[in-house]
């Protein structure tokens, strides 16, 4: 309303988020392993072209496909994209019948890496300070090291 006043006294306060977690810019961070499916050529071959379509429809992301769909649908499927897979396992138990047709497994040596930000700071730049600590972390803990060897000779 009009001719009112408010007084307040406010003390602002700035950390950062290895005092508390609410200074993280970070909301979530995450990984999992690239998933890698490999289909059996010879396995696939023994299927009926039933049994062929059923497999191939089975899978969410649509990650096997014929090679020629007009001429010889099913004949033969790639695979592609395995990245997109969602480890859902839709495929193995569409094979059931058939051991040895599909395999999914992760490769460790590949990862999808997420982190969402609370607007702070850019994904990107959190990751790139992330990184600039545990670079100086492993620095710290060289040094140390080399400290202690030195030490004991």
């Amino acid at each position: 309303r009009k001719n009112q006043e408010l007084k307040l006294r406010a003390a602002a306060q700035m950390g950062i988020a290895k005092e508390h977690a609410k200074w993280g810019p970070t909301c979530t961070a995450t990984f999992a392993y690239e998933p890698e499916v490999e289909l059996n050529q010879k396995v696939y071959a023994q299927m009926t072209p039933d049994q062929r379509r059923d497999f191939v429809d089975g899978c969410p992301k649509k990650l096997a496909r014929p090679y020629d769909e007009k001429q010889r649908p099913y004949d033969c499927v790639q695979t592609d994209e395995f990245a997109a897979c969602m480890v859902c396992i839709d495929c193995l138990e569409h094979s059931s019948e058939f051991p040895g047709l599909c395999k999914v497994r992760d490769r460790p040596q590949y990862f999808k890496f997420t982190v969402e930000s609370t607007g702070a700071l850019r994904p990107e730049e959190i990751v790139e300070r992330g990184i600039e600590v545990l670079i100086k972390k492993l620095q710290d803990i060289r040094a140390n090291l080399e400290t202690a060897a030195a030490a004991a000779d």
